[in-house]
């Protein structure tokens, strides 16, 4: 608990009941009195539900598979009353960008990850799939993969050592962290040399530990 509070602090939650309850009166008329207690309490249940991952929600609450510690935590309709009116910020005004919904959300884990303390050490950075509609925009013309690299390395120190992948890896990509005074080692794929470059062993050509 007190690892999650350093990412999310009270104030976080208290903001989160005060705009939930200003969501559900508007869209019910009625007073919901959500507190930042209870805030809390949905997180903590979003996270045993993630770790469990029933097959339908309402199970969490039934005879025969429910959960003591869900069940005494919060009623089942309150649980679905809260995420139903969950908000962080007031929806009546007008967007400032397109996740400007779950802004603070982001701004909470961000300015935290920011404050923790670097050293000059080795950072490894890898990449995970995730299921995506809209578009993104590279904003250093090295690629996708690399300006993630590039955007990462402003909150490291000068002289870090850092690993990736072929996902990541270009030339360009390595000359400008070493511009930038970072060192960085990774795979690259064949078609990512320039076409002067030396003639590798392919790997079905090579034995184990070669």
């Amino acid at each position: 608990m007190e690892y999650f509070q350093k990412y999310f602090p009270e104030d976080h939650f208290q903001n989160a009941a005060f705009f939930t309850n200003k969501y559900h009166l508007s869209q019910h008329g009625c007073l919901l009195n959500a507190t930042a207690a209870d805030i809390k309490n949905l997180y903590g249940l979003h996270i045993i539900m993630g770790c469990l991952a029933y097959p339908r929600v309402r199970m969490y609450w039934s005879e025969g598979f429910g959960l003591a510690q869900i069940k005494n935590a919060m009623t089942r309709d309150k649980f679905f009353t809260l995420r139903n009116s969950l908000h962080f910020v007031d929806t009546l005004q007008p967007p400032v960008n397109k996740l400007f919904k779950i802004q603070p959300v982001i701004n909470c884990v961000r300015s935290r990850c920011e404050a923790l303390a670097t050293e000059i050490t080795d950072y490894s950075i890898d990449e995970q799939m995730i299921p995506f509609t809209g578009r993104t925009f590279s904003d250093t013309g090295l690629g996708v993969g690399p300006s993630t690299v590039i955007r990462l390395t402003k909150h490291l120190p000068k002289g870090s050592f850092l690993y990736f992948d072929r996902y990541f890896t270009t030339i360009p990509l390595l000359e400008k962290l070493l511009e930038l005074g970072y060192k960085a080692t990774g795979t690259i794929a064949l078609n990512r040399l320039p076409l002067q470059r030396m003639d590798f062993p392919l790997d079905r050509n090579m034995h184990r530990g070669e």
